[in-house]
């Protein structure tokens, strides 16, 4: 028999045996891996793409979400502290005694240096106010604490030192309205101290919104019309307008009696505010020769005791 010879390997393949790939690129350049270069960059394909993309926007929807925490804290923490500052602010400026009206009680004597007490019968306690007819933070102070002091006035608690100042003439549209209102008021504790509640109903209307001129403002009242609220406060009290009192108040200020006490008595109360402020302002309140911290809106009853 014919010795069987050794089978030929099919042509074309490669050392391993396989097929070799078409074009024929041999079995060892099929197998090499690509190089660097040639391989795609992770994230730079298409899904790598698409993968970097969706991983970015996680990223910045939780960043965003961090942001809309923070922000929504901080608007909530400021919240909080308007509507507080709202309240606090509120109480600290809230018309004390609200509705009780002037003292109709007090009766009024001034000093010969131009002091003016309000009382009612024999206080044990006093304290002093130093205030001009112009100032608008006097006018605050006597619409959110006058009508707790008139009750307290009523009731025989307390009395109260008006020392009436001048310093805001040169901010008024006359040139003195200070110096004349300080006057009309004065002119009116003497001829109608007597008259129960007369003076302080004058004292509360020269500070009321509606009556007490501005600042800076090119007008302010006359001397007629100071005298008109004088009138007014009398016959409020009971008198009528042609009463002697009242005319006796009104030729007052008429004729200017009452100018020198109201520079005597600005001198004494600029040399007593120097001492307990350093010079003249106003609202002061004083107590036993310290000032008084009307912000503690209990200021009045540690007084009274």
């Amino acid at each position: 028999m014919a010795q069987q010879g050794k089978k030929k390997r099919p042509s074309g393949s490669g050392p391993t045996g396989k097929a070799a790939r078409p074009g024929g690129a041999s079995g060892a350049s099929a197998n090499r891996v690509p190089s660097a270069a040639q391989r795609t960059p992770v994230g730079n394909g298409p899904q790598g793409s698409t993968r970097s993309r969706q991983a970015a926007a996680g990223r910045t929807s939780g960043t965003n979400r961090s942001q809309l925490i923070i922000w929504g804290a901080a608007i909530a923490v400021m919240a909080v502290v308007i509507v507080v500052g709202i309240v606090i602010n509120m109480n600290s400026n809230k018309t004390e005694n609200d509705g009780y009206g002037t003292a109709a009680k007090s009766t009024v004597t001034m000093d010969a240096a131009g002091t003016i007490t309000v009382s009612a019968g024999n206080p044990a306690a006093s304290f002093d106010v130093y205030e001009d007819p112009l100032c608008p933070y006097c006018a605050q102070f006597e619409r959110q604490y006058g009508q707790q002091i008139a009750q307290a006035v009523d009731e025989g608690k307390v009395a109260v030192n008006y020392h009436l100042l001048n310093f805001l003439d040169r901010a008024s549209g006359s040139g003195n309205y200070s110096t004349r209102a300080t006057a009309a008021l004065m002119c009116a504790a003497t001829n109608l101290g007597s008259t129960p509640g007369a003076w302080a109903s004058l004292h509360t209307t020269l500070y009321e919104e509606d009556v007490q001129p501005e600042e800076n403002s090119v007008e302010d009242m006359t001397d007629a019309q100071l005298a008109q609220h004088v009138t007014d406060a009398g016959t409020g009290a009971g008198l009528a307008a042609d009463a002697a009192p009242i005319t006796a108040a009104t030729s007052c200020i008429d004729s200017g009696q009452m100018l020198p006490t109201v520079t005597s008595a600005f001198n004494a109360s600029s040399a007593t505010l120097t001492q307990l402020v350093g010079g003249v302002r106003s609202p002061v309140i004083a107590h036993d020769g310290a000032v008084v911290n009307v912000d503690d809106t209990n200021w009045l009853s540690t007084i009274t005791g």
